[in-house]
C-alpha cells in the first residue's frame, strides 16, 4: 500500500498511454488520454481523466469527454482488475444516429455489430456511474426527422452489493427535450444482466414521467397508433420487458385538449345510379378532457388492452366520467379467439349517429342506424362480445334506461 501510494501513485500519469491502450485493446477503438491527475478521497485513490477522445473506424472524433473522474476501490487488488467506488462523467456531448439502412451508431460505434465486450461489461460492474449535464443528440437518417436534442442530461447507475450478486442494476435518468415540454423528463428502473452479448435475455421495468407535455409535437420521432393533432397533460408510463420484447405496459394520463384524425365514411349517390360507395373523408374527433389508467399485456399467447377510470369529455356532448373495458385476444381450439367488454356509466342514444362515422360500421348497420335514430340515455351500460376474431357470435347488454 505504502508503494502505490508514494510511488506508483504520484506518477501514475506517465502510464496514461498505457492505460489508454488497454481501454483500446478492450473497446475496439483508438482512445487518447490528455492528462491523469491523481489525489486521495480519504484513503481511497482518486484519479481525473481529462481531454479524452474516442476515435472511430476512420480516426474521427466520436467522443470527447472534458473530464472524468474516479476513486478507485482497494478490491482491486485482491481483484485484479479495476474496482472503482465511483465513476463520474462530466458534461460530455454524445451523438446518436441511425443510418436510412437503420443501423445505429453511438459515438460512431455500430452498436449493431460483433465487439469486444469487455469493457462495456467492466462498467456494468461498477459500483456506481454517474453522468452530470451531458447532451445527447438524435440524428435520424431513417424517419428524415429533425435532431432530437436532451439536454442537461443526468444519469445515475447504482449497482449495491448484495443486487449485483444477482447481476441488478438501478438507474434514474432525467433529461429535458428540445422540444414537447419545457420541464425534464423523468426515467426511472432497474434490469437484470451483465453481459451486453446477451442483452436479448435482459428483464427488467422501467418508468418514464412527463409533464405538460405536447404529444403532438413527437409525431416526428414516434408513431402513434392513432393521427394526433393535438394533445397537452401529464403522463406516466411503465413497461416490464423480458426475452427481447416489451411484456407489459402500464399508462396513466390526463390530457386536455385532445384531437386525432381518422378516416371517416360517407355515403352518396354517384351520378343517377343508386349506389352506395365507401368515400374516404378525413375528419377530426376532438375531446377536451381524457384522463384514465390504460394497461397492455402479452403474456401466453395473449395480449390484452384493458382501461378503466376513463374520463372524456368531447364538444359534441359525449361525457363519461366512469369508463372501463378490455379487448383480449388469443388462441382458443387452435384458432384467433377475442372477447371484449365496454363499461361506461352513461351514454346519450342521440350522440350514435354522430359517432357511427369515424366507426367504420358496415353500410347496412350505418342505413339502420340512421332509420331508428335512437334517443334516450343508457346508464351502467355493459356491452360485451367474443368469438373467433374474423366473426364474433356472441352478445350481450345489459343497461338501465331512461326517456328511450
Amino acid at each position: 500500500m505504502m508503494a502505490i501510494r508514494f510511488i506508483v501513485y504520484p506518477n501514475i500519469d506517465r502510464y496514461k498511454d498505457d492505460v489508454a491502450q488497454y481501454v483500446s485493446k478492450n473497446l475496439g477503438l483508438t482512445v487518447n488520454i490528455g492528462e491523469i491527475i491523481t489525489g486521495w478521497d480519504g484513503v481511497s485513490p482518486h484519479i481525473a481523466l481529462k481531454k479524452i477522445d474516442v476515435l472511430d473506424a476512420e480516426n474521427r472524433v466520436a467522443l470527447h469527454l472534458n473530464h472524468v473522474e474516479a476513486n478507485v476501490s482497494w478490491l482491486s487488488i485482491p481483484m485484479l482488475q479495476p474496482k472503482l467506488s465511483n465513476l463520474i462523467v462530466h458534461e460530455p456531448a454524445l451523438t446518436i444516429r441511425r443510418k436510412p439502412d437503420g443501423s445505429i451508431f453511438l459515438a460512431g460505434i455500430d452498436i449493431g455489430a460483433k465487439s469486444n465486450p469487455t469493457f462495456s461489461n467492466w462498467l456494468l460492474r461498477q459500483r456506481q456511474l454517474r453522468i452530470i449535464n451531458a447532451q445527447l443528440n438524435w440524428f435520424d437518417d431513417l424517419r428524415q426527422a429533425p435532431v432530437l436534442s436532451l439536454n442537461q442530461l443526468n444519469l445515475n447507475l447504482t449497482n449495491p452489493v448484495i443486487n449485483s450478486i444477482f447481476g441488478q442494476h438501478q438507474f434514474e435518468l432525467s433529461a429535458k427535450p428540445s422540444t414537447g415540454t419545457p420541464h425534464a423528463i423523468k426515467v426511472s428502473g432497474l434490469f437484470v444482466g451483465g453481459d451486453v452479448r446477451k442483452i436479448h435475455t435482459w428483464h427488467g421495468n422501467i418508468t418514464g414521467r412527463f409533464k405538460n407535455t405536447d404529444i403532438s409535437l413527437w409525431k416526428p420521432w414516434i408513431d402513434y397508433p392513432l393521427d394526433i393533432q393535438s394533445g397537452v397533460g401529464n403522463a406516466q408510463i411503465a413497461l416490464d420487458f423480458a426475452d427481447n420484447k416489451i411484456e407489459y405496459v402500464k399508462i396513466n394520463t390526463a390530457l386536455t385538449n385532445l384531437s386525432f384524425k381518422v378516416k371517416a365514411q360517407e355515403k352518396y349517390n354517384e351520378k343517377s345510379i343508386e349506389k352506395i360507395k365507401n368515400k374516404s373523408n378525413e375528419k377530426y374527433l376532438l375531446a377536451s378532457q381524457f384522463s384514465g389508467e390504460i394497461t397492455w399485456s402479452d403474456l401466453k399467447n395473449s395480449q390484452t388492452l384493458r382501461v378503466k377510470q376513463i374520463k372524456l369529455a368531447m364538444p359534441i356532448g359525449l361525457n363519461i366520467n366512469n369508463g372501463s373495458g378490455y379487448y383480449v385476444t388469443s388462441i382458443k381450439n387452435a384458432k384467433p379467439w377475442l372477447s371484449a367488454e365496454l363499461n361506461l356509466d352513461q351514454f346519450n342514444l342521440s350522440l350514435v349517429n354522430q359517432l357511427s362515422p369515424y366507426l367504420n360500421l358496415p353500410l347496412n348497420v350505418v342505413d339502420t342506424l340512421n332509420g331508428l335514430a335512437p334517443v334516450g340515455e343508457l346508464n351502467n351500460l355493459i356491452l360485451s362480445w367474443s368469438g373467433a376474431q374474423a366473426n364474433p357470435i356472441n352478445y350481450a347488454i345489459k343497461t338501465a334506461f331512461d326517456r328511450l
